[in-house]
């Protein structure tokens, strides 16, 4: 694993969120519920997973659409 995705993972949230989206993609709202963590806060844990190149959001099916699907590159 390379240094940045390693660091992306250090975080305890971070690393339930990566194996959720292991599985299966997951939408931020599903990943919220199963982290039991507050939405804002999954959203910015997200971020810096999609930045790190450990996830990437899924191409949306609607413009615009607010609760997007993430999955492994």
């Amino acid at each position: 694993m390379a240094t940045r995705e390693a660091r992306a993972l250090w975080h305890p949230t971070r690393a339930r969120i990566f194996e959720l989206v292991k599985t299966k993609p997951h939408r931020r709202s599903r990943l919220a519920a199963s982290t039991d963590a507050p939405y804002a806060e999954v959203a910015y844990h997200i971020r810096a997973l999609c930045q790190s190149g450990c996830i990437k959001p899924r191409p949306a099916l609607r413009p615009y659409e607010e609760d997007p699907f993430y999955e492994l590159p």
